[in-house]
């Protein structure tokens, strides 16, 4: 049914005829053409979307290479591109905001080297944009070495402050330890000799005397020699403190301004997309109602029975056609096929909606989605919340699942690929289920249960995985 789709020219109403080596539609009556790129291309800049977020960022650079060079002044797939040279899964994660770790911040060298080196992003539409972006970028590299910097002279002052006058304190501590030892050890001594009426035990006094005010001289010294360093010490620390807090304001503070300046200037220069469906050079155009969006364009729908119009019917959900009453389903001609593929999967319709993934997986065999869709339409799942261990299981065709669940993996790369070897892990146990659920023997039994305990393992952490796998 997706042959069906047909335009109408929004000059005269006419149905438009499909130029496939100037990929144009033209008009028979008017004559006028319109570029048949455009009427697809949020459908292409979707499916090469898809790609980065699954990972493939090579797949994805191709088709905005392919975009790009049919539309080389579409301010979107510019953004999009660079964002894919840079590895980056979309344009949204670019993040133009510094982090509040200044180690955390991105070059972006490629991206940078890109808008510098790349004429298609300093000509034309965008190219402040795109100028601006590199500078802010700049600045974000330039912050994070500045800020190193910084952090660097703040070190400096710490080391200056403290740490250098604890050796002198150790040593007036191993003075008095030792000093006191020492006293006290010869005072026995002497007190023996005493107690014995030794004459002895009168002429040392004066070398006992004599250590302890050398102890005593030495700790007063070692005193007042850590105090006098720690003055030193306070007043280096406090230069060094200045020194670092000068450079921040002078520095680092005018750099965050003019970061600032740049982020809000960034987003005044970012245009507002413009499709124009025209057809530039020879070909005849109409520069007002032809240059109509694609969404205005699907509401003239032929009927490829006799020609005429295909009126919608909201209630009953199908375009009938004015001319000779024919109907069809209207989910066919809104939005791009794997939407219409995932509307069929939620209504149930899983042949429907395994051919439409299959036809996007002929021309694109990495789809993350497409792949993803026929996997559910092979458990008749309509969607990851309906997968369980029940007697549905046992109605799955597991070696279909089992081609499907492969061709999807060897399909895939980086994140993608990840993400179907934890489902391939995850329909373990609900084949095991579906296989020995109906046995009685002892040893089935235990499969089952374990099977079911896995499930109630593997189940909420893929759920997690794929959460957190939407949303790069």
């Amino acid at each position: 049914m997706a042959e069906l789709k047909g335009y109408s020219c929004p000059k005269c109403g006419s149905y438009l005829d499909v130029d496939r080596d100037r990929d144009v539609f033209e008009c028979p009556f008017c004559g006028n053409r319109f570029n048949a790129l455009v009427f697809h291309r949020d459908e292409l800049l979707a499916e090469a979307r898809r790609l980065a977020r699954s990972g493939d960022i090579g797949q994805a650079m191709e088709k905005y290479e392919y975009l790009l060079n049919l539309l080389p002044d579409d301010f979107d797939i510019k953004n999009e591109y660079a964002c894919a040279v840079d590895g980056i899964k979309s344009s949204k994660a670019l993040s133009i905001d510094l982090p509040k770790e200044p180690d955390l911040v991105v070059a972006h060298e490629r991206l940078r080297a890109l808008l510098i080196n790349d004429k298609r992003f300093s000509l034309g539409p965008g190219a402040d944009y795109f100028a601006k972006l590199c500078e802010v970028l700049s600045l974000e590299v330039k912050y994070k070495e500045l800020y190193g910097k910084y952090e660097k002279k703040l070190k400096e002052a710490e080391e200056a402050k403290g740490g250098k006058d604890k050796p002198l304190k150790y040593i007036v501590a191993i003075y008095a330890v030792a000093g006191g030892i020492l006293a006290f050890g010869y005072y026995a001594e002497l007190r023996k000799y005493y107690i014995a009426s030794d004459i002895r035990a009168t002429w040392p006094l004066w070398t006992y005397f004599s250590i302890l005010a050398v102890l005593i001289i030495a700790c007063v010294a070692i005193y007042f020699i850590s105090a006098w360093k720690n003055k030193d010490q306070t007043a280096r620390y406090n230069k060094y403190k200045k020194s670092a807090e000068d450079f921040y304001n002078n520095e680092i503070v005018p750099l965050l301004e003019l970061y600032r300046q740049g982020v809000d200037e960034l987003e005044k220069l970012k245009p507002v997309t413009n499709k124009n469906a025209e057809v530039n050079g020879e070909d005849k155009t109409v520069t007002s109602q032809a240059s109509k969006s694609t969404s205005d364009l699907q509401e003239h729908i032929t009927c490829s029975k006799c020609g005429g119009e295909l009126i919608l019917d909201n209630k009953n959900k199908v375009y009938i056609c004015s001319h000779c009453g024919v109907s069809f389903d209207y989910s066919m001609f809104i939005g791009t096929p794997v939407s219409k593929a995932f509307k069929e999967l939620a209504d149930g319709e899983f042949d429907l909606a395994d051919k439409r993934f299959l036809k996007i997986l002929e021309e694109n065999p990495g789809d993350f989605d497409a792949n993803f869709g026929r996997v559910l339409c092979a458990g008749k799942w309509k969607n990851l919340r309906e997968i369980e261990l029940n007697d549905q299981a046992k109605d799955i065709d597991w070696d279909e699942m089992k081609k499907r669940v492969d061709q999807a993996i060897e399909n895939s790369f980086g994140s993608g690929r990840r993400y179907f070897k934890a489902f391939e892990v995850l329909l373990n146990p609900i084949r095991t289920y579906s296989r020995l659920s109906d046995k009685t023997d002892e040893e089935s039994k235990t499969a089952v249960k374990e099977a079911e305990n896995d499930f109630k393992n593997e189940y909420p952490r893929f759920l997690l995985m794929d959460k957190q796998f939407r949303r790069t």
